[in-house]
């Protein structure tokens, strides 16, 4: 948090139902410690507590630092051998139920490079698949990022309709362009942004804008010129009095 790292659990003030139900509960985490979930959301770097039993090594890890010092206490760091992909794309998805989804996500055989899964809820409609397609020849790479905007490049394009996922939480504000024209922004494998791309395309833009936070904002603005101004109302009846 002090040196502006991303934390997969994140620092804030309130918790995504979806992506609370994908951990494990609030506070219990139980699917935290899931190696191949940490796939989903592309985490590059592990913290582990020198005391941690039975964590000496990780599967596909690196220890790079032994017994470091840290605020908490002494520490390994271990750093991933291939770093996953923060933004992918995908040839084809499929729909589960909401029970079904998050076991599945957490099973080690789940290919998140060649599929996504939608729960029902998701205005979209797969094209039937009679058996899992090979991966995407299409690589997504973030060109530009900033706090509530990003660009993604997609290179070669996709030679057929595909999906773009993003390591990021879905939020009904985030407002997504593609090839500069209105995109559709969907929940995929239960938290993540996604986003259907249509054969052909090349850069996808994803931009949060609250809508609720700009009406909120404005209301305090108005409130509080409304005191400012009952203020100034009170003070300057007050000198009339005296005068």
């Amino acid at each position: 948090m002090a040196e502006d790292v991303p934390q997969l659990l994140g620092v804030h003030g309130f918790e995504i139902r979806y992506f609370v139900d994908l951990m494990g509960g609030l506070n219990e985490w139980r699917n935290l410690g899931n190696v191949h979930l940490w796939d989903l959301f592309a985490v590059r770097w592990v913290i582990v507590p020198t005391a941690a039993q039975g964590l000496d090594s990780i599967p596909g890890f690196t220890r790079v630092l032994r017994d470091a010092a840290t605020p908490t206490g002494a520490a390994h760091l271990f750093e991933r051998s291939a770093p996953a992909s923060y933004a992918r794309v995908v040839s084809a998805a499929f729909k589960l139920d909401s029970a079904t989804i998050i076991p599945t996500l957490l099973h080690p055989r789940m290919d998140y490079s060649r599929i996504v899964l939608f729960t029902p809820d998701q205005p979209v409609t797969p094209a039937p698949m009679k058996e899992l397609p090979p991966a995407s020849p299409s690589r997504a790479t973030v060109t530009s990022w900033q706090p509530g905007r990003m660009t993604v490049t997609l290179d070669p394009a996709p030679p057929q309709p595909s999906y773009l996922l993003v390591a990021e939480n879905w939020y009904p504000d985030w407002q997504v362009t593609v090839d500069g024209h209105a995109g559709q922004l969907l929940r995929g494998d239960y938290s993540l942004i996604t986003v259907p791309l249509p054969a052909g395309a090349r850069t996808v833009d994803l931009t949060f804008h609250s809508r609720l936070y700009e009406i909120g904002k404005a209301i305090t603005l108005a409130s509080l010129a409304l005191l400012l101004i009952a203020l100034v109302a009170s003070l300057a009846g007050r000198r009339a009095r005296h005068a």
